[in-house]
């Protein structure tokens, strides 16, 4: 057993000198000192008494063991032995992996991967019968019949050679009508008698061989025939994979994956009933009920027509009180009588249905539904899941993989008792035990608060001897009564509980335990994955994923030479064998001590006083002598010399074992020190070479605990002094950031569109300034400037003052408001870098190196503006920091210098951008047909993008390019596919529920909130992306254009009551929501009225609105022109008197 007074001694003892180093903060020396104590700490020797031995018998993960006719049989994937008496030696009787055996007449079979083999008498030599698998075999009149993969033996007498009757994959042996009937997957054959030769009647895959009211039906996989002899020509009756044969009043019912036929004799013809793929046929009320993968039937009489009374495939038939319920994959139907007409109750694929006291409860997949009497009023319960449910002392539960619920009566307010996957709920003792991903629980009776018991995924609860187990992922419970709190006996995850002799073994994927009495604290008797115990005549077998051992309960006791006088003290450490659990717990501790000619090392076999293979010890060969001493020479090396020790062990069967332990010895103290200086920065240095390509080494490096005390602030000093180091390993971000979705391509894809917007000349500029403000309307391309910067600045082509930062993309937008700039960045450096250690991160960023690029300043409010202003005041002295507005906001950001406007396509980019898309010849005739307005829609490169991939329709080959004069034409045919698609489905609220949305989400300056079947199709129409959890707008004008459309409507409450900040990100939708004003009756009045209470709230937003007006809408504002500039200047002259 493993030694747990040495493990806890020792790692208290570690533990000690780690606190003792963290105290000593800075101060390197007692961190050596520490350092040094846990190193000397893993050499202490372990205690010399064990109270349990385990010793493996065979190799190989277990698959069996089993006692046969006075002999052990077992079985491994390494083959299959006997055992003659527990002690005995093993013989192998057969080859490959064990899979199964089977009992017959006194004789064995055994399966493995590569045959079959037949034992007649337990010391007899095996015959192979076949080189096939897939065991069974039967017994008929004196004669074995075996079965396996390849076909169908026969065995006459133990010693007669078997007789292949049948070829194929074997199916069943069965007897009927006097007759034996052998079935493979290439036909069916009959014996007359267990002697006969065998006559073939079907030729597809067998599936059953029935025998009803008095005929005989055969099932294969392509029909049903009958035959009326077991020696006559069979007729098929029904077509497809048989399911079933039924008989009820004389009638047969004959199921197939094709559909139920009826026979109502063995010679008349079959009629074909239901179609679709057959599942049951039930009797109720004296009427028949026929399911199928298509519904389900009524037969009012065995010989009525059938009629379908519910569509979808079947699922049951139930009988609740006087009323029939009929569950498919679309519903469950309610029948008053067995002869009523159907009626439908609710939707979804059935799962149940309960009844108590007139009220009924219904179960699918849409939820749990009940229906109280007398009204039969329908009431909804829950809500989705999986259901599945229990009734008991006239309360109902209910669980799904959402949690549990209780119905206390039928008619009482459900209650939900706890959360989590539930997986069973089971009965034992009198309470209920449910199980679920997160642990077991129990209610003791059916009103009772439910109690946890254990921790972990459940696996099992299982009665043993009248003790009570609960298995999980996490070990393995016991509970004395049902009442009683739970007492954890053994840890891993729980597979078997067993009991033999009156004492309990408990097996988990870490070892077996024993418990001698239930009351009694368990004992661990062997480590490793345990898959099974098996007790023959008090001889104990573990099956383990190693193999198969014998438990002997001994003690082992080990005897030590003294050490010779003037030894040094790095030969005293030879003294065991270091590491304490190299070997496993039974090879026992050696004593070994110098030669006297200084070169040998010697290991006297009188030292063994109790010797046994320890399960991790392995097998190398059998030698025929008696010498336990081996010795190598020991070659002497500058800082020491590596040794490497041989053991030989003989254990009681005669076997030799043989283990090797090297090891590396220094001369001297001092060099030990001088070496445990300089390995562990040296290792940690080539650790962060790696970094950049091995998981394991980078998260060597973002230990804090390795990186500084284990590399003796060796790495901290050389990432500080070496810049290159920093840049080399976060190699790993720059390859995740070029590869994510937002960046992927854009160092190509980026039309400038102007020669300063190139990424080298930018990069010149930026060089000057450090820090630079793109200003530019909503789609003009600031946020795909920034990708394409972003992108090339990955790849190391953008270098401003020669160097080479490294790029992080802040998108503004999509983080909440109490997310600080530093959090952000160590957001996306966890997130592709994997550099999970935030102090480490700070200090990459105090340290510079960056390209800063915040994408949206307009979607943060005043004070967060402050927040970014602040941070790029401590930080820019050592980075780079580019951001976008559609403001400049001249207060926070005009002493950053010249701000880069951010201009409009020219024709030319325009030509680019389609050539990008369409090719060289279809862009340039597409050129050549724009017109002023459409050149002046598409300067914009976001229109431009939504009309080539969002609306392809606009531009087929045939008719040229056709796109709308206007913006707000062009988002109307982006969003009409979906909004059609809605309206024609019956779903038309969702149009409302997105624009709604869209409003919450441009107000806020949050995520979407909108349910799957909204997003999934925007999203599928790349109208909207996923980022994670959270849901956006492909655009801020997508966004913009739908929430316009409940602005439209609710203007008034957004502008004058709502209290909302209104600055740029409002321009496109207030743009949108007038143009949607104007084409409705007195629309000219409404966006009066709009223009001069949004000058009351944000008269700069509403001087925007009006001159874009005045562009596209002149006569709309003609008349009230003077008005607004009167009222303007007095909104803007009361304000700067406020302000001063």
């Amino acid at each position: 057993m493993f030694n747990f007074s040495h493990a806890l001694s020792t790692t208290i003892a570690q533990a000690t000198c780690f606190v003792c180093g963290r105290i000593a903060g800075g101060r390197n020396g007692m961190r050596l000192i520490s350092y040094t104590l846990i190193v000397i700490l893993l050499w202490l020797p372990p205690s010399s008494t064990y109270g349990w031995a385990e010793r493996r018998v065979l190799p190989g993960i277990a698959e069996f063991v089993v006692p046969w006719r006075g002999t052990l049989i077992l079985g491994t994937w390494k083959g299959i032995w006997r055992l003659t008496t527990p002690d005995a030696a093993p013989e192998l009787v057969a080859e490959g992996m064990a899979q199964s055996f089977e009992l017959a007449d006194d004789a064995l079979f055994l399966e493995t991967e590569i045959g079959v083999w037949y034992l007649a008498a337990p010391d007899t030599t095996p015959v192979r019968l076949a080189e096939d698998d897939d065991l069974f075999v039967k017994k008929f009149g004196g004669a074995l019949f075996v079965g396996t993969d390849g076909g169908i033996w026969r065995i006459v007498t133990p010693k007669a050679a078997p007789e292949r009757l049948a070829e194929g994959w074997a199916k069943l042996v069965e007897e009927h009508s006097g007759a034996l009937f052998l079935g493979t997957s290439d036909g069916i054959w009959s014996l007359s008698t267990p002697d006969a030769a065998p006559k073939k009647l079907a030729d597809s895959s067998a599936r059953f061989v029935e025998e009803r009211g008095g005929a005989l039906f055969l099932g294969t996989s392509e029909g049903i025939w009958l035959v009326a002899t077991p020696d006559a020509v069979p007729r098929r009756l029904a077509e497809g994979w048989a399911q079933f044969v039924d008989e009820s009043g004389g009638v047969f019912f004959l199921g197939t994956d094709e559909g139920v036929w009826r026979l109502e004799t063995p010679d008349a013809a079959s009629e074909l009933l239901a179609e679709g793929r057959a599942v049951f046929i039930e009797e109720s009320g004296g009427a028949f009920f026929l399911g199928t993968d298509e519904g389900v039937w009524r037969l009012a009489t065995p010989d009525a027509a059938s009629e379908r009374l519910a569509k979808g495939s079947a699922r049951f038939v139930e009988e609740r009180g006087d009323t029939l319920f009929l569950g498919t994959s679309q519903g469950i139907w309610r029948l008053a009588t067995p002869n009523a007409v159907s009626e439908k109750l609710v939707e979804g694929v059935a799962r149940f249905a309960e009844a108590r006291d007139g009220i009924f409860l219904l179960g699918t997949d849409h939820g749990v539904s009940r229906i109280r009497a007398p009204d039969g009023t329908l009431e909804q319960l829950l809500e989705g899941g999986d259901f599945n449910s229990l009734e008991r002392d006239g309360a109902f539960f209910l669980w799904s993989n959402d949690g549990i619920w209780r119905l206390a009566t039928p008619n009482a307010a459900i209650e939900k008792l706890a959360e989590g996957s539930f997986s069973f709920i089971k009965e034992r003792q009198g309470a209920l035990f449910w199980g679920a991903s997160e642990g077991i629980w129990r209610v003791a009776t059916s009103d009772a608060a439910p109690r946890k018991l254990a921790e972990g995924q459940a696996w099992f609860v299982e009665e043993r001897g009248g003790a009570l187990f609960l298995g999980t992922s996490e070990g393995i419970w016991r509970v004395a009564t049902p009442d009683a709190a739970s007492r954890k006996l053994a840890e891993g995850k729980a597979k078997f509980v067993e009991e033999s002799g009156g004492a309990f073994f408990l097996g988990t994927n870490e070892g077996v335990w024993r418990l001698a009495t239930p009351d009694a604290a368990s004992e661990l008797l062997a480590g490793g994955s345990v898959e099974f115990i098996e007790d023959y005549d008090g001889a104990l077998f573990l099956g383990t994923s190693d193999g198969i051992s014998r438990v002997y309960d001994v003690t082992a006791r080990v005897t030590a030479l003294s050490t010779p006088a003037k030894s040094a003290w790095w030969e005293r450490s030879l003294s065991w064998l270091p590491p304490n659990t190299l070997v496993g717990p039974l090879a026992v501790p050696t004593v070994s001590y110098q030669g006297a000619d200084a070169e040998r090392i010697v290991v006297p076999a009188s030292h063994f006083e109790v010797i046994l293979a320890a399960d991790s010890v392995t097998l190398s060969e059998r030698r025929e002598r008696n010498d336990f001493q081996q010795s190598d020479k020991i070659q002497s090396v500058p800082i020491g010399f590596p040794s490497t020790l041989h053991v030989a062990i003989r254990d009681s069967w005669g076997n030799e074992y043989e283990y090797t332990l090297e090891q590396f010895v220094l001369p001297t103290a001092g060099a030990f020190g001088a070496l445990l200086l300089i390995v562990p920065p040296v290792l940690l240095l080539l650790a962060l070479l790696a970094a950049p390509y091995l998981r394991f080494c980078h998260s060597l490096i973002m230990n804090p605990f390795l990186r500084g005390i284990g590399s003796f602030g060796v790495v901290p000093l050389v990432l500080t002094l070496v810049p290159l180091a920093r840049r080399h390993l976060l190699r790993r971000y720059r390859r995740a950031l070029l590869a994510s979705d937002d960046i992927k391509g854009w160092a190509e894809r980026f039309v400038p569109p102007e020669e300063r917007f190139t990424a080298a000349a930018f990069a010149a500029r930026l060089g000057q300034r450090s820090r630079l403000l793109i200003v530019g309307v909503s789609g003009v391309g600031k946020t795909a400037f920034l990708w394409h910067l972003t992108a090339c600045a990955a790849e190391g082509d953008v270098r401003p003052g020669g160097a080479a930062p490294l790029p992080i993309y802040l998108p503004l937008g999509r983080y909440a408001a109490d997310i600080g700039v530093e959090a952000m960045i160590r957001g996306q450096l966890e997130n592709l870098g994997e550099l999970h250690d935030e102090q480490f991160v700070d200090w990459l960023i105090k340290h510079g190196g960056f390209l800063l690029l915040f994408d949206g300043l307009n979607e943060l409010g005043d004070a967060r503006r402050d927040e970014i202003v602040t941070f790029v005041e401590q930080h820019s002295q050592h980075n780079w920091v580019v951001a976008t507005s559609q403001d400049a906001y001249a207060r926070q950001f005009g002493h950053w210098g010249a701000v880069e406007t951010m201009p409009k396509l020219t024709r030319s980019g325009i030509e680019a951008l389609l050539r990008h898309h369409l090719g060289e010849a279809r862009a340039a005739s597409l050129v050549a047909t724009l017109d002023e307005q459409q050149t002046a829609l598409l300067a914009l490169p976001q229109n431009l993008e939504l009309a080539l991939e969002l609306a392809p329709e606009l531009a087929d080959e045939a008719a040229g390019l056709r796109l709308p004069d206007s913006e707000e034409g062009l988002f109307r045919a982006v969003f009409e596919q979906q909004f059609a698609a809605w309206r024609e489905a019956g779903t038309g609220d969702f149009i409302d529920l997105l624009t709604a949305d869209a409003y919450a989400m441009l107000r806020d300056r949050a995520p979407a909130t909108l349910p799957p079947e909204i997003a999934s199709p925007l999203i599928e129409r790349k109208l909207m992306r996923q980022l994670g959890d959270a849901v956006y707008f492909r655009h801020d004008t997508l966004r913009g254009y739908a929430a316009s459309a409940w602005l439209a409507g609710h203007w008034r409450t957004a502008i004058e009551q709502d209290g909302a900040q209104i600055d740029a990100n409002w321009d496109a939708m207030l743009r949108f929501t007038t143009a949607r004003l104007l084409l409705q009756k007195n629309g000219a009045a409404e966006v009066e009225a709009l223009l001069f209470a949004l000058l009351e709230r944000a008269p700069d937003r509403s001087a925007v609105l009006f001159a874009w007006l005045e562009q596209e809408h002149a006569d709309a504002v003609a008349s009230y022109r003077d008005k607004f500039d009167r009222a303007f200047g007095e909104v803007t002259r009361t304000r700067l008197t406020r302000a001063a």
